[in-house]
């Protein structure tokens, strides 16, 4: 991930050419055991974020109800399978919080036109907690994401499949 975001690769992205962030590890065991349930999510998330093929690299005959779920999740799928060709990227570093964004789903639903108001497009952002222990972060208007001033938006957790917040 430091690579990806340092050599700021994801830049590279456009329709018919991804970045590849190798397979994932999620339900992998190695000799420091296996990620946990929200560590999955976490690599899911970043992967999808990115739009790196989503290659599953552990044993899928012995993979865990909580593992296929992770890779069944047709929301944060849907991020991943965006057509825009535009890759998530990290957008800030702060304290061990990373701020990755991702402009998607950039068509209306209805006529199919190409948006081109960055304050209409729906966004996928991901707070990447890095510390040791849990922590907290609020999203600010002078974050990098392209948020229109005044304008609301609704806030959804993708692995709840609730939406949150306003």
């Amino acid at each position: 991930l430091d690579n990806a975001a340092s050599r700021n690769i994801t830049s590279y992205n456009t329709l018919g050419f991804y970045c590849d962030q190798d397979m994932l590890e999620i339900g992998v065991s190695t000799s420091d055991g296996k990620l946990t349930d929200v560590e999955n999510q976490t690599h899911y998330d970043l992967w999808a974020q990115m739009q790196s093929p989503l290659l599953a690299g552990n044993n899928l005959p012995d993979m865990s109800d909580a593992v296929l779920n992770i890779y069944l999740n047709t929301e944060v799928n849907a991020i991943n399978q965006d057509s825009s060709g535009w890759s998530g990227r990290r957008v800030k570093q702060a304290n061990g919080i990373d701020l990755w964004y991702k402009r998607c789903f950039t068509r209306n639903p209805t006529t199919k036109a190409q948006i081109t108001d960055q304050t209409q497009m729906k966004k996928s952002v991901i707070v990447f907690n890095r510390n040791a222990s849990q922590s907290t972060y609020s999203i600010l208007r002078t974050d990098p994401l392209e948020f229109g001033a005044g304008t609301a938006y609704q806030v959804r957790d993708l692995w709840k499949h609730a939406n949150i917040c306003t």
